[in-house]
């Protein structure tokens, strides 16, 4: 069954209303002004309650109901089999119309000609027939009608005769940008309000990614149980504050609730409500698109920026804006001095000067003529392009040596781990280095993976 819904002004935000009635929803332009709505309205019978219940809904929908502004005038609507019919319908009463299934060209039939989408060329062909209704066109012979007006007059004659297999092209319905909640009971503390505010934001969080889109900006507003007034208060007082909101960002599009919780906790924190609160909401202020990147860091692992996101967000959170800056590359030969990160100004103190801050280096350069002593150096260590398989060698659980291929080393000494771990950005990994010294002489650099659990060699000592 499909309903539809003419309505006065082609309004996008007045349609996308009736999402309330059905998921799907077709909007398309009126010729003669306004714009026409059409709802698949199939197995909503039972949740509306029959004919009269989904009209019902669709006045509440226009409404608004629950928030927003009134139509200008009544609509009008009507429900047939498909959507000629029903379009056709809305347009012959100011008054709901339904057309029972089966009777479409009974009810087509006595409507004007000039309702079928036929062309300027096709009317001017059917003209002298004297052709009135759409019933005159659908009594024609199927074979004449093709003969002398080609595909086009058999289109327009299933139309007249209540034959339209076109479903609906449906529009999704737009990522919600605002959730309110009323709790049961005031909460007046942070832990017991969490919950609720961690499924506002999943559901937020969900609709955004729904369409691409991550929230950069988030504001949260929350009603306080109104306190009773003293006696000796005047009536017409000052109302005490019933409301408080609290304003995060993000540097990133983030759809992640856990983060957005963990910042609107920090900033709850430090400014707690007045009072219990008794209803909140949610509201997205800005979005932007999620982008994804991949880059290499040890390997064929992908980077996640939403966690270098998320860090970043904590660090301003804790910390304030002038605690994260910029790396500045600089020409430097060591490879921890090719980068320099100034912060963007120093913070202000408490009293909102600007606190400058010294910070002291030691300097590489001694007196002239002074030669810095130089490390001691060992063998040079040649990393393998890629790390090879060995196979541990072993009886009665006790490690005897390594097979690299044809190749057998047997134990000689092997140095004790070191755990080397990583990966908090994307995918976590973990291993044990060792220096493996043969006993025919020898030393390699090889490593036990704690994630695939197997050994691994690195390289060799020159």
């Amino acid at each position: 069954m499909f309903a539809c819904v003419l309505l006065d002004r082609a309004d996008p935000a007045l349609a996308r209303r009736l999402f309330a009635v059905t998921p799907l929803l077709e909007r398309v332009e009126d010729p003669a002004g306004g714009q026409i709505v059409l709802l698949d309205v199939s197995g909503t019978s039972r949740l509306h309650g029959g004919v009269a219940g989904l009209f019902a809904a669709i006045r509440a929908a226009l409404a608004g109901t629950g928030g927003g502004g009134e139509t200008a005038g009544a609509p009008r609507m009507a429900l047939a089999g498909n959507r000629f019919t029903a379009e056709i319908a809305a347009r012959s009463s100011r008054h709901p119309v339904t057309v029972a299934p089966g009777d479409e060209a009974l009810f087509l039939s006595r409507m004007p000609l000039g309702h079928l989408p036929m062309s300027a060329e096709l009317e001017r062909r059917l003209r002298p027939l004297g052709l009135e209704t759409l019933g005159d066109l659908a009594s024609l012979p199927v074979a004449s009608v093709d003969r002398r007006y080609g595909p086009e007059g058999v289109a327009l004659q299933r139309l007249a005769r209540g034959e339209d297999e076109r479903g609906l092209l449906p529009e999704r319905p737009g990522a919600r940008r605002s959730v309110w909640r009323e709790l049961d009971d005031p909460v007046d503390r942070l832990d017991r309000l969490r919950p609720a505010l961690e499924d506002a934001l999943a559901v937020l969080c969900r609709a955004l990614e729904e369409e691409g889109l991550g929230a950069l900006a988030l504001r949260l507003q929350v009603e306080l149980e109104p306190l009773e007034e003293p006696e000796d208060v005047a009536a017409d007082g000052p109302a005490p504050d019933t409301a408080s909101a609290w304003d995060v960002s993000a540097a990133a599009p983030e759809t992640r609730g856990p983060l957005w919780l963990d910042l609107l906790a920090l900033r709850m924190t430090r400014r707690p409500p007045p009072g219990p609160v008794t209803a909140f909401q949610l509201e997205v202020h800005a979005t932007g698109p999620v982008s994804v990147h991949q880059g290499r860091l040890f390997g064929d692992v992908p980077r996640d920026p939403a966690r270098r996101t998320e860090a970043l967000s904590r660090l301003v959170e804790h910390l304030g804006p002038h605690a994260v800056g910029s790396p500045t590359p600089r020409a430097a030969h060591r490879l921890e001095d090719r980068w320099r990160s100034d912060p963007a100004g120093p913070p202000p103190d408490g009293d909102g000067h600007t606190r400058r801050t010294t910070r002291t280096t030691p300097s590489r350069r001694g007196p002239p003529g002074d030669v810095p002593p130089r490390a001691a150096t060992g063998p040079a260590l040649r990393l393998l392009p890629q790390p090879e398989l060995l196979v541990p060698v072993s009886a009665g659980g006790r490690l005897l040596g390594f097979r690299h291929g044809r190749r057998e080393l047997p134990l000689g000494h092997l140095s004790p781990p070191r755990r080397l771990e990583g990966g908090w950005w994307a995918e976590p990994w973990a291993r044990d280095e060792h220096d493996l010294q043969p006993r025919h002489g020898g030393r390699l650099r090889i490593c036990r993976d704690l994630g695939l659990r197997r050994w691994l060699l690195l390289g060799e000592f020159d």
